[in-house]
């Protein structure tokens, strides 16, 4: 039915290079936000953002290189693929792999800022809880030294009145 001439890829073309660096941001946006809201530092975002555009780009666009090798752009080929190996090292870090510490993965995004929360009205509620247990133990420890005193001194009066003592 309708037909949309000059949609896609040929929309962005007619721009040119800023066309090009438009859809490489708006490409990125999206991946990044992704790994944003799931608690990835703000290095770490761009990084594998950027990891991702890269293999994509090699793979759907591989003229595009072609192209800058081939009119003396080599230079930006370069500059391309060593910051693709420097974000390959900064997100697989030899030693931090695994770990997650103050600023790795999850520890500044939302999610992390809920479990803080949520540990932080734990220890309330563990503060509160022992607050009134040794408020209670207290008060039951005074009713049972004051039972205590009251029975020895019902014992004291029996035996001392055994024989004389009133209903």
């Amino acid at each position: 039915m309708f037909r949309f001439k000059g949609a896609g890829r040929r929309g962005f073309r007619r721009l040119g290079h800023p066309g090009t660096i438009l859809l490489v941001v708006y490409g990125g946006h999206g991946p990044y936000g992704l790994c944003r809201g799931f608690g990835l530092s703000n290095p770490r975002a761009f990084f594998l953002t950027y990891i991702l555009i890269y293999i994509l780009s090699w793979v759907k666009f591989p003229r595009f290189y072609e192209a800058l090798a081939e009119s003396n752009f080599g230079l930006i080929n370069l500059i391309l693929l060593i910051v693709f190996f420097v974000a390959v090292f900064n997100i697989f870090k030899p030693g931090k792999l695994f770990s997650f510490s103050k600023g790795d993965t999850v520890s500044n995004g939302p999610v992390a800022r809920e479990i803080d929360r949520e540990i932080a009205v734990e220890n309330q509620e563990r503060e509160m809880v022992a607050e009134g247990a040794e408020k209670m133990t207290t008060i039951e420890i005074r009713t049972v030294e004051d039972i205590e005193k009251a029975l020895s001194e019902i014992e004291r009066i029996i035996e001392a009145n055994r024989n004389n003592l009133p209903r």
